[in-house]
């Protein structure tokens, strides 16, 4: 982040050097349109960063985190913060990947699976009495996203604690993807489809740590834990997902 903070177009050209040397790209004229894009992409990326860095120059200090949920002491600390004045802090973080779902899907938006540890830090800091906004720029977009009230996150932190514990115990019936299309659309069918895939395409369900214990939807939602684990777990991060305080896709001149 230093070299791009300094020159982010030299640390893009640098960047994109060592993807062509790899072998990454590919070759001749294709790869130069591949390159360009992504130059284009990873540019627009560092610039919104940089404005963000720039308006919240001044560091926050750490705090400590502490919370008893469930029999679990959770003890870490909060760093990395910028001040954002009046008493608020903010959480700007650059991420490598898209934020948004891609301008084919049928439901545009942010992509929520892209949050969860943004999700997680917010919770874990305004269970504890720490609100932070949080601010995170993509290759595609920048998204900034308030903090729940701190009733509500004790609620949901200490609901995600507890699936921790009992995930300790025994894998829980849960994988991300298809639970959160189910959450999102209502609609089993839909999560069925992400997680058993079909021919020729792999769903979740073929990762190997779900493949061992659950190897189909139907082993997946057999005993009715994953519908209320997906009800506790990520219905609450699709909800702060799509109540962004801000969505600015780079480039694209719209702001949501």
């Amino acid at each position: 982040e230093g070299a791009a903070a300094s020159d982010p177009a030299a640390a893009v050209d640098a960047a994109l050097a060592r993807e062509r040397r790899s072998g990454t790209l590919p070759l001749a004229g294709p790869g130069e349109r591949v390159a360009d894009g992504l130059r284009d992409e990873l540019l627009a990326a560092l610039r919104a960063w940089r404005e963000l860095e720039a308006a919240h120059p001044v560091a926050a200090p750490k705090e400590a985190l502490q919370r008893r949920v469930a029999g679990v002491d959770f003890d870490d600390w909060l760093d990395g913060l910028r001040d954002a004045g009046a008493g608020r802090r903010i959480a700007i973080e650059l991420r490598a990947g898209r934020l948004c779902r891609r301008a084919a899907n049928r439901r545009p938006g942010i992509a929520a699976d892209k949050l969860v540890a943004a999700w997680v830090r917010m919770l874990a800091a305004a269970a504890c009495g720490h609100a932070i906004e949080t601010a995170l720029v993509g290759r595609d977009a920048l998204v900034r996203l308030e903090p729940l009230p701190r009733e509500a996150a004790q609620r949901h932190f200490d609901a995600l604690v507890g699936a921790w514990r009992a995930g300790m115990d025994a894998p829980l019936p849960l994988a991300l993807r298809s639970g959160l299309t189910w959450a999102e659309r209502g609609d089993e069918g839909a999560a069925a489809a992400v997680y058993d895939g079909r021919p020729g395409r792999p769903g979740e369900g073929a990762e190997p740590g779900l493949a061992r214990c659950y190897p189909d939807f139907e082993a997946l939602v057999a005993d009715g834990r994953c519908a209320a684990l997906v009800q506790a777990l990520y219905e609450p991060l699709l909800a702060w997902a799509t109540r962004p305080l801000q969505l600015t896709r780079h480039g694209a001149g719209d702001d949501d």
